[in-house]
């Protein structure tokens, strides 16, 4: 344990250190080395691989700023927000924090394998761990100024403690639809003090669930490219213009005969085609690093609450145009079976939008159409004739034809 004497340098010590001022990815690249095995990308931590994520790292650090609400695609770096930004507090800004995930093995799981192999190579962040085993537990890590709990999303365990600083994990579960505001409750206390923050980092989920209209209730933020026309325009992975053509990710028409795909065609032939300016990216390594470091988040709420900011970027950002096509055939494939499952997915991890479930009532009306038996054949049974049936054929739609389905009565 550590001695009183001990306890008493360290306070002088800490009392006076000038603050540490720079932005939280520059003290983030100075002190944490991600390790090979554990991160696709190895080494020391350089926000440039991931520019989008500087927009994210300065609302956290921005005073007046309580609710930062990140919309991204799988593997993008949401979690690895929070692996930079807590060691950070604790070593710049010292307070206490929660790290909520969806269940209690989740987050157990989590900083076993990743949260405190990374953080053990931060030689500022063990310098202030403490001495005393039951202090550093898992889940659980106690230091001068402050605390840090993991913890699963249950409400035994947001009864607990009062926090100032909150990050969220994945808000589309289910499970936190009825616990968000139950979670909030932990960090009433500091509201007052004017130096609450949360921060949800989230994959969608389903229209009007926490995560949509968490990040509705933002300043909405979309990452764009830049245009020849010196703007930024959103990029959008699908769309339609007026005229009815198509921009976006997009590929040959000939990747389509007769309803079957021909999957090397599409993935040959697709390239990204802005909507306005013109601008055709057929290379997807290319585009990823212009769009990384030319982009800019595009404000599309600008009225929202200025203390409440929400940002969003899609899998174009982190994946080839070859991997975004085939998945999209796939879910388009398996749809024209009737099943959504994988569009839903697509959608959601992919696109980054909430899915709708769209529930159509059909009613049918019943009435005489005033024909008899005796109006066929003078009344006669056609040759061979045992019975007559009603057919439905269900119409995919080509061009500009809607999908359609006809009735054929026969005998």
């Amino acid at each position: 344990m550590d001695s009183r004497e001990e306890r008493i340098d360290q306070a002088w010590c800490s009392g006076l250190t000038e603050p540490d001022r720079r932005p939280i990815y520059e003290w983030a690249h100075e002190h944490i080395v991600l390790p090979a095995g554990l991160y696709a990308v190895g080494g020391r931590f350089d926000v440039n691989y991931r520019r989008p994520l500087i927009a994210l790292f300065d609302a956290i650090q921005n005073p007046a700023i309580r609710r930062v609400r990140f919309r991204k695609p799988t593997q993008f770096g949401g979690t690895l927000l929070a692996e930079i930004c807590i060691p950070y507090f604790m070593c710049v800004s010292p307070c206490s924090m929660l790290w909520n995930f969806h269940t209690n093995d989740e987050a157990r799981g989590h900083m076993k394998e990743k949260g405190l192999p990374l953080w053990r190579g931060i030689a500022p962040l063990m310098a202030l761990m403490p001495r005393e085993r039951h202090n550093l537990l898992n889940t659980e890590i106690y230091f001068p100024g402050g605390f840090l709990v993991v913890q699963g999303a249950n409400l035994g365990n947001f009864q607990r403690k009062g926090v100032r600083v909150m990050f969220n994990d994945e808000l589309h579960m289910p499970v936190w639809q009825d616990l968000y505001d139950q979670a909030l409750h932990r960090k009433r206390a500091f509201e007052l003090s004017g130096n609450d923050l949360v921060v949800d980092v989230s994959q969608c989920g389903m229209v009007g669930d926490v995560e949509d209209r968490n990040w509705q209730s933002g300043h909405q933020a979309i990452w764009g490219y830049k245009g020849t026309d010196g703007k930024h325009h959103q990029l959008t992975m699908y769309g339609k213009r007026p005229d009815g053509s198509k921009f976006g990710l997009v590929w040959n028409d000939d990747a389509q005969k007769d309803g079957k795909w021909n999957v090397a065609r599409a993935i040959e032939t697709c390239r990204y085609e802005a909507e306005t300016t013109g601008q055709v990216w057929t290379d997807d390594r290319k585009a990823l690093a212009e769009w990384n470091r030319d982009g800019a988040y595009i404000v599309t709420n600008p009225t929202a609450n200025p203390s409440s900011v929400s940002f969003a970027v899609n899998a174009l950002m982190s994946r080839t145009f070859a991997a975004i096509v085939d998945e999209k055939i796939r879910a388009l494939e398996l749809g024209d079976r009737g099943d959504m499952s994988l569009n839903k997915v697509f959608r959601q991890k992919t696109e980054t939008l909430p899915w709708t479930e769209i529930h159509l009532t059909v009613e049918l009306s019943i009435t005489r159409a005033g024909y008899r038996y005796s109006d066929y054949a003078a009344g006669e049974k056609w040759e061979g004739e045992t019975r007559r049936v009603m057919t439905m054929d269900r119409q995919h739609g080509k061009g500009k034809d809607m999908p359609h389905r006809w009735v054929e009565i026969r005998a």
